[in-house]
C-alpha cells in the first residue's frame, strides 16, 4: 500500500489509546469520547460532594398527582417558593418526554398544610419497616 493511500485509510479510522479506557470505571471502549469527556471521570465523584437520594415519591400518584386542568384553578399555587398560602395544589415537575413548545409542567400535587396527607402516610410506611 503506497503513503498516498496510507493516509487516504487514515480519515476513516480514529486512534485512541488504551491507557485512556483505564480512566472509565469499569474500562468501557468508548472511542468516540472527547478529552474532556474522559477528564470528567478523573474528577471527584458525585457521591465525595454529598448524599445522592431520590426526590418526591408519593407511593400513590393517583392520589396525590393531577393534571392542572382537572383541579380547580384558583385552588393552584401559582408562585414557586411560597408554602405559606393556603392553596391546596402546587406546581410539580414530574418530566416526561420532549415537548417542543410549553414543556412538561402538567401537573400539580396535593400539597395542603405543607403535604400533611403525604407526609403522614410516608410515616406510617416507614413505622411498617
Amino acid at each position: 500500500m503506497s503513503q498516498q493511500e496510507n493516509k487516504n485509510l487514515a480519515k476513516c479510522f480514529y486512534r485512541a489509546s488504551a491507557s485512556d479506557f483505564y480512566k472509565i470505571p469499569s474500562s468501557p471502549i468508548a472511542y468516540w469520547m472527547s478529552d474532556a469527556q474522559v477528564n470528567l471521570f478523573l474528577n471527584k465523584k458525585i457521591s465525595e460532594y454529598g448524599k445522592v437520594g431520590v426526590g418526591l415519591q408519593t407511593g400513590n400518584n393517583s392520589q396525590y398527582i393531577r393534571y392542572w386542568f382537572e383541579v380547580n384553578f384558583h385552588d393552584i399555587n401559582c408562585h414557586e417558593n411560597d408554602t405559606s398560602s393556603e392553596h391546596i395544589w402546587y406546581k410539580c415537575n414530574k418530566g416526561g418526554e420532549y415537548r417542543k413548545w410549553y414543556g412538561n409542567g402538567l401537573d400539580v400535587i396535593l400539597w395542603k398544610n405543607n403535604g400533611a396527607a403525604l407526609k403522614k402516610k410516608c410515616t406510617k410506611c416507614r413505622n411498617k419497616k
